[in-house]
């Protein structure tokens, strides 16, 4: 077997998801993107790459291999012949469900082990609770507040960045699923300016 045909271990591939909604109900879209495989098992240039299977469902998966076990919509989604564009778009998804995925590479020698699990929350468009009310966005939920509190906020991505300019101490409490009261993973946003208050960041990340 050619060594520019082998793969190396599913680690270095890194599934990273956001969510977006392309109308405000009922639209679940998701977009993946990860780092591109570049070397074999053996660290050699990876020359032969012939594209991407991404596999998804409603529950995690159950093995470390595809198909790994993925339930309902188990069938992956094939990217032959693009190796050079890792990232894919759904578009046909179910809201008010969490979605788990995972990508592999494949070439004529095969197809290699998944890269890790990532998980998003399609929650139609209601994406923020402060106490018993809604938002969607944090930013709103942020200008919402009189007093300190507590922005619970679901596992999904977010692009404007977020400016917080009140003498306020809040914290984020990021990574939740749909019901608010169970962890999913992380919140993604693009930036955070703090010009006054202070805040705590829980299960955050920054672009």
């Amino acid at each position: 077997m050619n060594k520019g045909k082998r793969f190396i271990a599913a680690g270095i591939i890194i599934l990273l998801a956001s969510i977006f909604h392309a109308e405000p109900l009922w639209a679940g879209s998701a977009v993946l993107s990860w780092n591109k495989l570049a070397t074999d098992v053996e660290g050699n240039a990876l020359t032969e790459l012939t594209g991407y299977k991404i596999y998804y469902g409603t529950s995690p998966r159950t093995g470390p291999i595809p198909p790994g076990g993925y339930n309902g919509e188990s069938s992956p989604v094939t990217m032959a012949g693009n190796p050079d564009q890792p990232t894919y778009t759904f578009d046909n998804l179910t809201d008010g469900y969490i979605y788990y995925f995972s990508v592999s590479a494949y070439n004529s020698a095969g197809t290699a082990a998944f890269s890790n699990e990532d998980a998003i929350a399609l929650c139609s468009n209601i994406s923020v609770k402060v106490d018993d009310e809604y938002y969607s966005t944090i930013q709103t939920a942020y200008d919402s507040l009189d007093s300190d509190g507590t922005l619970q906020i679901l596992a999904i991505g977010f692009t404007p960045y977020i400016l917080l300019d009140n003498a306020r101490n809040i914290k984020l409490q990021g990574g939740l699923a749909c019901d608010y009261s169970s962890t999913l993973g992380f919140t993604r946003i693009s930036g955070l300016i703090v010009n006054s208050g202070s805040v705590i960041a829980d299960r955050i990340l920054i672009k």
